[in-house]
C-alpha cells in the first residue's frame, strides 16, 4: 500500500510481515476491509509501520487474535498490524514470579509455561487462551 507518491509499505518492513488481507483469518473491521495487514516481527518493524502511517495519515488498527476489536470505526484509510509474530516469552524467572513476554503471546501459552514449574497466572479473563497479552492492556 501506498498513499499518492510516499514510499510504499513494503519498503520499510520485511516481505514475511506483509500479509495479504483475509489470509490467517479475518482481517475485516467492522466490516470494511484494511488497506494492508502488516505482522511486523521486531519492534523496530513496529516503529517503521507506526512512522510510515503517520507521515501518510493512514490509521492503525492493533489486533491480536481478532476476537475482542471494540466499537473501531476507521474513517478513512487504514492498516491491521497483527501481533501475531510478536509473540513468545522473553524472560521467565520462576524463582523471582516474573515473567515478560511480548504482545502477541497468548495468555494460554503464557500458562502452559507456568504450569512447567507448578506456578499459574494470577489474573482469569474471559476466554483465556485465545487472549493476547496486548489485547489485556
Amino acid at each position: 500500500m501506498s498513499v499518492g507518491s510516499a514510499m510504499p509499505l513494503a519498503d520499510v518492513v520485511s516481505a514475511e510481515a506483509l500479509v495479504e488481507p483475509g489470509e490467517g483469518g479475518s482481517r475485516i473491521v467492522l466490516g470494511r476491509e484494511p488497506d494492508a495487514v502488516v505482522a511486523p516481527g521486531s519492534i523496530e518493524e513496529v516503529v517503521a509501520v507506526l512512522a510510515w502511517a503517520e507521515s501518510n495519515s493512514v490509521g492503525v488498527i492493533p489486533v491480536g487474535t481478532g476476537a475482542h476489536l471494540g466499537d473501531r470505526r476507521p474513517a478513512g484509510p487504514y492498516v491491521v498490524l497483527s501481533t501475531e509474530r510478536l509473540s513468545g516469552v522473553e524472560i521467565y524467572e520462576p524463582a523471582d514470579l516474573t515473567l515478560t513476554a511480548k504482545s502477541g503471546t497468548r495468555v494460554g501459552d503464557l500458562a502452559r509455561v507456568a504450569e512447567e514449574h507448578r506456578q499459574w497466572l494470577p489474573f482469569d479473563p474471559m476466554d483465556v487462551p485465545n487472549r493476547t497479552l496486548g489485547g489485556l492492556a
